[in-house]
């Protein structure tokens, strides 16, 4: 079926068929409308300064709106009885009365369920709300770091084994918090600087309860001592720079913070992801180039199908992702039919989640 669009001169298909006539700002004429534009009409269309509206012949079974559809199963997603297997798991790791050699056992048994759901999707694409277990931030932000770092080590073509790595640190990485007194970990206010200081401890403690467990490798131990390091040295709690810090903490280091800068908290509220986004790339000197890339080109921050406000008041609906700009998806104005790559087309500042 024939279909109007709006499109950008650069982005006019070959053999679609201009509506109107279309000029010049000084009234030149470029070319009549119902013209079959073939490549010399292309070259003079790149000449006009507007949106030009074409009719382009689309499949009526792929028809626009279905495009999001059809990627909505995309995202990354926990199985209902995996949730609750790993909830029931992490509760246990965290809780302060856990024997050690217990935490690591259970750690073992839910990272390896993570890791083969992980390598089995045929995906790498991370949105938060998929991946939830529970309102409780401790457990969720538990899974959500293991699971997204895993995601990302996949994304970045590490083997099942290191993928897995990445799993068991992630789920241990806040074990040193078991430790720390309630009224400082979620305090409402600010924290005194010794109170700050009592909360870089957790890294530290979550090392030293598991140095002498046998079978945990190293590098899951060194991803827990490091992922508040930052590779400009400014991190804790040794102001590491990137050559000593192992592959595992450079992961966990960049879906920490995300997942941090997303979830409410007794002294702040949640981000948006937009918010959250422009704060870890505005960090971006302190987190690995590989981990980052990855990171960035997995996450979903609009799914697809989801209803967006554009910054010009439009609502529209997501189609697709673009890779490495996830916060710069293809939307659909269903009420124009217009489509626009949001990646390119930058009269679109910001946009938002209905």
């Amino acid at each position: 079926m024939k279909k109007k669009v709006f499109v950008e001169p650069k982005s006019i298909p070959i053999n679609s068929i201009i509506c109107d006539d279309i000029c010049t700002v000084d009234g030149t004429l470029l070319c009549h409308g119902n013209m079959v534009v073939d490549k010399s009409i292309y070259r003079l269309l790149q000449k006009y300064d507007g949106k030009v509206a074409v009719v382009v012949e689309v499949e009526e079974e792929r028809a626009v709106p279905d495009i999001a559809s059809e990627e909505e199963d995309r995202t990354f997603k926990l199985e209902e009885d995996i949730k609750r297997r790993v909830l029931t798991g992490v509760e246990f790791i965290y809780s302060k009365d856990t024997p050690t050699n217990e935490v690591v056992t259970e750690a073992t048994d839910i990272g390896r369920i993570l890791c083969d759901t992980v390598m089995k999707s045929n995906t790498t694409e991370i949105s938060l709300n998929a991946l939830k277990v529970s309102d409780e931030y401790t457990f969720k932000h538990s899974v959500d770091v293991a699971t997204m770092a895993m995601l990302v080590a996949k994304k970045m073509g590490k083997p099942k084994y290191i993928v897995e790595d990445v799993g068991m640190a992630g789920l241990l990485h806040d074990l040193g918090k078991v430790d720390i007194p309630n009224e400082i970990l979620n305090k409402p206010g600010k924290l005194t600087d010794d109170e700050f200081k009592v909360i870089q401890l957790h890294t530290v403690r979550g090392y030293e309860r598991l140095k002498n467990e046998k079978s945990i490798k190293e590098e899951v131990k060194m991803g827990v001592l490091q992922h508040h390091e930052n590779i400009d040295g400014s991190g804790y709690p040794f102001k590491l720079k990137s050559g000593k810090i192992s592959d595992i903490a450079k992961i966990l280091s960049v879906v920490d913070v995300y997942d941090a800068l997303m979830t409410k908290r007794p002294y702040k509220e949640a981000k948006s992801t937009s918010e959250s986004l422009e704060i870890v790339m505005a960090m971006i000197n302190k987190f690995d180039n590989w981990a980052i890339a990855a990171f960035l080109s997995s996450l979903v921050a609009f799914p697809n199908g989801s209803t967006v406000t554009l910054s010009d008041g439009r609502c529209c609906r997501v189609m697709r992702q673009n890779d490495k700009y996830p916060l710069r998806p293809v939307v659909l104005d269903e009420s124009t039919g217009e489509i626009m790559d949001l990646a390119w087309d930058l009269k679109c500042l910001s946009l938002v989640i209905v």
